[in-house]
């Protein structure tokens, strides 16, 4: 406070000089001489009006009525102004509100567009997880915080020595245990925060002593009992390692060089990973492949001929709908099968399984929410205010809800079948 009052001192000062030369006559110190000082004046003035601090408008609710007769027709709610532009995807935590993660901030609104809380949080974040107690754990770069359900901090957990080289901090949570991948090795937590195990990466260099660096981690997810890891030390070689819920090792798989890659896991404990090639050949970019329970190699893997994977998503009815610039594919779940493959210009979201329609949403570039009927056709579209990079969250009622890079947060009715 202090400070901010002291610019505006300045800048009334700055003012008041102004003031006093443009009212003397310019005869009296030339016309170059009185020039030269307006101009000189002005700079100061654009300088201390540079300093001033600038205050963000609050996020402000906009309804918007639903227009009768118009069940066949996507319909704007609501729409949350300067919710903030998210980091990572939306998603619903257990007590029923969205949770916005941003950089340095959480957000958690309701399903009516009010915001319940907003939280700081130190350093730059990860993939945000809920636990079935209502906390939400952030992990960081070398650190978990947890966040009660009312926005309040609770505990907090390092690892030490800190791991470099990492651009994602993941996280996965699954029977009451959190796993947080690190160049030491796998931490496996429980949800008060208590180690329960550190374990080892399998590779004789993630054995030394000192940890590798960089260190790199590209998914973690848990599927039954079990976490899934897609991690490497030090080369663009990654491998899927599986623990069990005591940390223990279990198994693991090379994958190779790779860009980037994607976990994902269906009800009956089945992992699916896409993964896209760091060095992609004309016909072969990359991958989607399947691993059932227990199992220590795939039970099918399908070529992929187009790169840029944006993100991987399962339907109830057995398809698996696989994202990238410019394409949407659709997969047999059970047998890798290609079912269809469409081209959609300029996407930039994953995708997201609509159980009760069948349909697929996903966001473009160009602010454009588009629906994707189970043949590959699309439904309807709807624009918003602004790219949608970030995967639509839907909820049970059938409501969906989309997070624009322009800090816009909409609550949209889904047409009708």
């Amino acid at each position: 406070m202090f400070e901010y009052t002291k610019k505006w001192r300045s800048f009334h000062r700055a003012i008041g000089f102004w003031h006093q030369l443009t009212n003397k006559k310019r005869n009296a110190v030339g016309a170059e001489a009185y020039f030269v000082k307006r101009f000189l004046v002005a700079l100061v003035m654009l300088f201390f009006l540079i300093q001033l601090p600038t205050v963000e408008a609050a996020p402000s609710l906009e309804q918007s009525s639903v227009k009768t007769g118009a069940d066949n027709q996507a319909q704007v709610l609501w729409k949350l102004k300067g919710a903030g532009k998210p980091s990572t995807d939306l998603q619903f935590v257990p007590n029923g509100n969205i949770l916005l993660p941003q950089a340095g901030q959480l957000t958690a609104v309701d399903t009516q567009g009010a915001i319940k809380w907003s939280v700081k949080i130190g350093g730059s974040s990860g993939y945000p997880v809920g636990a079935a107690n209502g906390s939400i754990f952030v992990p960081g770069p070398s650190s978990i915080q947890e966040i009660k359900p009312n926005g309040v901090a609770g505990w907090s957990f390092s690892v030490y020595p800190a791991t470099s080289g990492s651009s994602n901090a993941w996280l996965a949570y699954g029977q009451n245990n959190l796993y947080f991948p690190q160049a030491s090795g796998l931490y496996t937590l429980d949800s008060t925060g208590r180690l329960v195990a550190l374990t080892h990466w399998n590779s004789s260099e993630l054995r030394s002593t000192k940890p590798p660096s960089p260190f790199a981690s590209m998914a973690c997810l848990a599927a039954g009992s079990d976490c899934y890891a897609i991690e490497s030390a030090g080369t663009d070689q990654f491998q899927l390692s599986v623990f069990d819920a005591q940390g223990k090792s279990l198994w693991n798989y090379w994958l190779g060089a790779l860009k980037q890659a994607f976990l994902l896991t269906g009800a009956d404990g089945t992992v699916f990973i896409a993964a896209e090639n760091k060095k992609a050949a004309q016909y072969n970019k990359g991958r989607v492949c399947s691993f059932a329970p227990n199992s220590t190699q795939p039970q099918w893997q399908t070529i992929i001929s187009d790169n840029n994977f944006l993100g991987l998503a399962r339907s109830a009815a057995g398809s698996l709908y696989l994202t990238m610039k410019g394409e949407m594919y659709a997969l047999d779940a059970k047998t890798g099968a290609l079912l269809w493959k469409s081209p959609y210009d300029k996407l930039a979201s994953p995708p997201a399984t609509d159980n009760k329609t069948g349909r697929v949403y996903a966001g473009c570039s160009d602010g454009r929410l588009i629906a994707v009927g189970p043949t590959g056709r699309m439904d309807w579209d709807l624009s918003l205010d602004g790219a949608i990079s970030r995967t639509p969250l839907i909820d049970a009622e059938g409501f969906l809800y989309v997070a624009t890079d322009n800090g816009n947060l909409y609550k949209i009715k889904i047409p009708a079948e």
